[in-house]
């Protein structure tokens, strides 16, 4: 049998370069008013699988527009088998990169600072044919909790069922002075193929809109 090689480590460079006018059509974004073409971010991203079991990933955007870091992100993942995971990340944007892109949000407490977010996203099963996947994010910068995510799955060879509550930060309220959360109640049925050979498919969970997950392996 032939092996396929494995990919163990990778480190990318890359510039954006914006040729055209940005299609938002929002003058209030400062760098729109002012540079409307040739701004150049450059972005880097690395990956290192440590083990068959470990691996580290992250990236970085500098935007020369802010003359700052934009954007970032880190994330270090167990993952046992297909269904059995646990990945720690972080997520940063910074103060400057929201004035820019956010202005009328960037004077909100929550903003002042930027966005600097831990969290964690596990999947695991529970039982038989059940599996139960989680996700929690916290605001280092406000000390508060940020996105959350529960779900719980039953599996079989013909269907699954799925049931899931996310609660996710959506906004900020200046005259309450507080964050606004969205809260979603959800519900999926999955019709399956007669087949004997079924897995868990917590896949699908974990690609839910909230989660920012990406593999580390």
């Amino acid at each position: 049998m032939m092996m396929l090689p494995l990919n163990v480590f990778n480190a990318s460079v890359g510039q954006i370069y914006y040729f055209t006018e940005s299609r938002t059509g929002d003058d209030n974004i400062n760098w729109e008013k002012n540079n409307k073409t040739g701004s150049l971010v450059w972005a880097g991203d690395t990956y290192w699988r440590m083990t068959d079991r470990w691996g580290l990933r992250g990236g970085l955007q500098y935007d020369t527009r802010l003359d700052n870091v934009a954007t970032s992100n880190a994330a270090i993942e167990y993952r046992r088998d297909e269904d059995r995971m646990v990945q720690l990340s972080y997520r940063y944007a910074s103060p400057e990169y929201i004035q820019a892109t956010l202005p009328n949000f960037s004077t909100a407490d929550q903003y002042k600072e930027g966005i600097s977010q831990v969290g964690g996203t596990a999947s695991w099963p529970i039982a038989d044919r059940w599996s139960i996947v989680g996700a929690y994010y916290f605001d280092t910068n406000q000390s508060k909790s940020a996105d959350q995510m529960l779900g719980v799955q039953y599996s079989s060879c013909c269907y699954a069922i799925r049931v899931g509550y996310e609660r996710k930060l959506n906004g900020w309220d200046p005259d309450k002075g507080q964050s606004e959360y969205d809260n979603v109640i959800g519900f999926n049925i999955e019709l399956r193929g007669l087949s004997s050979n079924y897995g868990l498919g917590t896949q699908q969970m974990l690609r839910s809109p909230i989660l920012p997950y990406r593999s580390s392996l």
